[in-house]
């Protein structure tokens, strides 16, 4: 199925939507918290707790299983997954034809798609738009867009590492093993929140905001904040 197949959000008690992201505050927060909520997780970040995850947008295929090749026992609880294609991978094709997945074409050109009616060239063009050297999160913040989000809260989207670490620690399943080792894969954290805060102000247009949860308990010494909170 495509972007204009996603089921959209009814009713304003609903319209809140946070994002669950994959970094290392990700874990840090009482699942509670995402009771009654509508969740989008990224890429593998519906392993961290179980039910949450309503949306889950998936960037690479592989985020989808267990390290015996099984699909995750979490992902039975997400309603919509939504995969992008990644045009000559047989198991990106396999799911176009799955009336279970979600399929979407994608592009680094943001800049562009910010230039026109947004959320129509997304359905028009079936593509979510990335900043170059960006992340997931550009994704996903049109997803919450397309199915009607009015206030979107960003949990565990960090754009940066603690304890040397780019991913929370949860089970991973072996994907990025290389996490926290002495050579880390180059990651773009300007890209990221570039990306972020271009849709942020184009959200701002149409009254949609973005707020970011974190578990700290202010915004300086965020390193000994999270160090103590890990202890």
């Amino acid at each position: 199925m495509k972007l204009s197949d996603l089921p959209r959000l009814d009713g304003r008690s609903k319209q809140e939507v946070v994002i669950l992201g994959s970094g290392p505050t990700a874990p840090l927060i009482d699942p509670r918290f995402f009771r009654n909520k509508t969740t989008i997780t990224l890429n593998d970040s519906f392993k961290i707790y179980q039910g949450v995850g309503d949306y889950a947008l998936v960037h690479h295929e592989g985020y989808l299983f267990d390290e015996t090749g099984r699909y995750h026992h979490n992902l039975k609880y997400v309603k919509y997954p939504i995969i992008k294609n990644s045009g000559s991978d047989n198991v990106a094709r396999f799911y176009q034809t799955d009336p279970c997945f979600f399929v979407y074409e994608w592009s680094h050109d943001l800049d562009r798609a910010l230039m026109t009616d947004l959320k129509a060239t997304c359905l028009s063009e079936n593509k979510l738009f990335y900043r170059k050297d960006g992340c997931s999160l550009h994704a996903a913040l049109q997803i919450a867009l397309l199915i009607g989000a009015h206030d979107i809260f960003l949990v565990g989207c960090d754009s940066r590492e603690f304890g040397g670490y780019h991913y929370g620690a949860y089970g991973k399943d072996g994907f990025r093993d290389d996490d926290g080792t002495t050579k880390p894969p180059s990651r773009h954290y300007d890209a990221y929140i570039d990306g972020a805060l271009l849709l942020k102000k184009y959200f701002s247009n149409f009254y949609v905001n973005i707020f970011s949860i974190t578990p700290f308990v202010g915004l300086t010494d965020l390193d000994r904040q999270y160090n103590d909170i890990t202890v």
